[in-house]
């Protein structure tokens, strides 16, 4: 059985994931439609939105004792919202032939790492 900061990590990746696989295929649009100013502030909100909850995740963790001591908030929301975001998907699973399953392991499993 998962300890609760794993289920907590393991349902960001599951979520976050399930996002990426509905609209990856998107993202060259929505990347190229951003030199409209309308357009790059809703990809900037999409951003921060993403990277707020992902830190509000990394404090979570941090408050239940599951966070490296070693590692500050600021820095592991960094490291989960480079890890956890749109291009490693993009690269690993669109471009790299990777399956869902083997990059969820491997986001998990990197994950992990920000643990004791």
């Amino acid at each position: 059985m998962l300890t609760e900061s794993y289920s907590n990590f393991g349902l960001g990746v599951e979520h976050g994931t399930a996002i990426y696989e509905r609209v990856a295929h998107l993202w060259p649009v929505i990347i190229s439609a951003t030199a409209d100013p309308t357009v790059a502030g809703y990809w900037h909100g999409v951003h921060a939105g993403r990277r707020a909850g992902q830190g509000a995740m990394v404090r979570h963790l941090r408050d239940i004792g599951s966070l490296r001591a070693s590692l500050d908030t600021e820095k592991a929301t960094d490291l989960v919202f480079l890890l956890a975001g749109h291009d490693p998907y993009r690269t690993l699973v669109l471009d790299g032939g990777w399956t869902v399953p083997e990059y969820k392991a491997w986001l998990f499993a990197t994950g992990r790492r920000l643990k004791p």
